[in-house]
């Protein structure tokens, strides 16, 4: 099973980071611990907790693009 950062877990259930740690403070979510020492989520248990999950952009938004405001012509 896929695991997942605590910032990856808040921006596929879309609550903040805080809101994660929270839930595992609380033992409401379950974190494993990798190799590397560091707690991580999985997949299934982010599905337990919040449901259907978000999938974020695979690429940021274009904000190089302005909008023209024709309103003061």
């Amino acid at each position: 099973m896929a695991v997942h950062t605590v910032t990856e877990a808040a921006k596929l259930a879309g609550v903040t980071r805080r809101t994660i740690y929270r839930y595992i403070k609380q033992g409401k979510l379950s974190t494993v611990v990798t190799g590397s020492d560091s707690a991580q989520i999985e997949t299934s248990e982010l599905l337990r907790v919040f449901g259907n999950l978000s999938h974020p952009e695979e690429y940021p938004p274009d904000h190089t693009k302005k909008s023209l405001n024709m309103s003061h012509v």
